[in-house]
């Protein structure tokens, strides 16, 4: 039986055949052991990950753009006539303010005047001083007259009322007037003085005194 010179290997699907020559096994050789230079650097691949995840962070810090809002309408003006001008403030509409003169008519006997002690107190009546209240004679002197009180005087026809005023401070006034409300005497800005007035007819007198936080004294008698 003969041999063959140079056998054949045997030949199947999964089997891969050699290079016939020397030459291109040398080539196969060499492109197995030298696979790994094909790959990309280890810098370049660093280079590409850190690109990714920077444009990952940069799309979730991205804000939304808010559209800008529709003009206000505005109502239409006829041609010719000027549009008003508003502020945006409301309009500020002036109250009339009304000043109630504080009631004294306690400090002298007159009566609480519809009023209760803390309701008084709070009303800014305040008198300090001494007083003396007869039907023919009014005398006080004070250090703070600061309200209103009425007192009633009985005069005589032919009687001549004595008048002496002392206003170191603040304000007085005084009103007479007679029992049907007809006026014998009203000055609101007194000053320091000294006057008489006639009585002309017997009635009884109503005579009062406002003070706005005045020092001084009054002395009224027959």
């Amino acid at each position: 039986m003969k041999r063959n010179k140079h056998p054949v290997p045997p030949h199947s699907p999964f089997t891969t055949p050699f290079s016939p020559t020397a030459q291109e096994m040398g080539l196969r050789l060499r492109s197995l052991f030298q696979w790994k230079k094909k790959r990309p650097p280890l810098a370049v691949l660093g280079l590409v990950c850190a690109g990714v995840v920077l444009s990952g962070s940069l799309v979730s810090c991205h804000t939304a753009v808010v559209d800008d809002p529709p003009p206000l309408t505005t109502d239409s003006v006829p041609e010719g006539t000027e549009k008003p001008q508003t502020t945006g403030m409301p309009e500020e509409t002036e109250t009339p303010q009304t000043s109630e003169v504080p009631d004294l008519n306690f400090f002298f006997g007159g009566g609480w005047g519809g009023l209760s002690w803390e309701e008084l107190l709070n009303s800014g009546a305040r008198f300090n001083g001494s007083s003396l209240l007869n039907p023919d004679e009014i005398a006080l002197d004070y250090s703070i007259l600061n309200g209103s009180f009425t007192h009633t005087m009985r005069l005589q026809s032919g009687d001549v009322l004595d008048v002496a005023l002392q206003v170191d401070e603040g304000t007085l006034g005084i009103a007479i007037e007679g029992g049907d409300g007809t006026p014998l005497y009203q000055n609101d800005n007194l000053d320091t003085s000294q006057f008489h007035l006639e009585i002309s007819q017997t009635d009884s007198y109503q005579v009062t005194i406002t003070g706005s936080n005045t020092k001084g004294s009054i002395h009224l008698k027959v």
